[in-house]
């Protein structure tokens, strides 16, 4: 699966873009972030088949309309989004991320891949606790400054 990253340049950003390089099952094809460096400015010319946005809702809606890419973006829980999909992402801090890890994990398709960020060192044990509760295991980890990135899958 082919993955852009909009606000690539960001802690967050950054830390999803080394996770998605470090996945076989996944291709990363795009970094922008217009002040991020080694990033591009914008989307022109790049292909993906998933768009992954760090900023808030307001400016990920500006960000897709301003570089053409029809994606729904929206706030809510993942318990209430339908469907199953091949990458799933969240930025959320480390208790949240604990308290909700079955409805990312439901989230998944057979072979899915979910990424996950905003995770402090001190609670990195009992957030990959949670994860395991639920079947995923960690395929690597990142970490820049006091913070953690997992990509899991089952």
């Amino acid at each position: 699966m082919r993955v852009g990253v909009f606000g690539a340049g960001g802690r967050m950003g950054s830390a999803v873009c080394s996770a998605v390089d470090a996945d076989p099952a996944l291709e990363l094809v795009a970094r922008v972030d217009p002040n991020g460096a080694g990033c591009a400015s914008s989307a022109d010319g790049y292909e993906a088949d998933v768009w992954v946005d760090f900023t808030v809702v307001d400016a990920a809606r500006e960000n897709a309309m301003r570089n053409g890419v029809a994606i729904p973006v929206g706030a809510g829980s993942a318990e209430d989004v339908p469907g199953r999909f091949d990458v799933v992402i969240a930025n959320i801090v480390s208790p949240i991320l604990q308290v909700i890890a079955p409805h990312l994990a439901a989230r998944l398709s057979g072979g899915g891949t979910l990424l996950v960020a905003g995770i402090s060192e001190t609670a990195e044990a009992a957030t990959r606790d949670a994860f395991a509760r639920v079947r995923l295991s960690v395929l690597d980890r990142t970490e820049r400054d006091d913070w953690v990135a997992l990509a899991l899958r089952r």
